[in-house]
């Protein structure tokens, strides 16, 4: 048995978990179903914090250090720049990138509708790419319902 405190990139890793390891390399924190805190907002982990070696992260497009999959427990998240994002009904993945920015993105049949400062209306979005820590907007592809 061990304790931790551990916080990586932001997120507040849970108690209790399970190590992973591939090829006897560390790989992930198994954390189906727990709470993380991630930079100050709680995100519902469905499956693992997964990490990446530089040499997977070379091989990726985006480039990712940190993924992980699941939900968000609040309803809505407000970025930096006032950008306001419905999740409720979010599903997918935030990505940890290795230029400092981070991304949403969604799985298939979800969209995120978010409404940026001086918009009146929502738009959805498939993924979105924001700066760190919930900063400031960058860009999003849009949704397109699925015919």
């Amino acid at each position: 048995m061990a304790t931790h405190d551990l916080v990586v990139e932001g997120i507040e890793v849970p108690r209790d978990i399970n190590i992973n390891f591939i090829d006897g390399k560390f790989s992930s924190f198994a954390l189906d179903g727990q709470e993380a805190i991630v930079s100050g907002i709680h995100f519902y982990i469905l499956g693992n914090i997964g990490f990446y070696s530089d040499y997977e992260r070379g091989t990726r497009k985006d480039n990712i250090k940190i993924t992980m999959t699941g939900t968000f427990l609040p309803d809505y998240v407000t970025l930096a720049d006032s950008t306001l994002f419905e999740v409720s009904q979010f599903s997918g993945r935030l990505f940890i990138l290795d230029n400092g920015r981070w991304k949403l993105d969604c799985s298939p049949e979800f969209s995120l509708a978010a409404m940026r400062p001086g918009e009146t209306e929502y738009t959805r979005y498939s993924s979105i790419t924001f700066e760190k820590d919930w900063g400031a907007f960058i860009d999003g592809e849009l949704f397109e319902e699925q015919q």
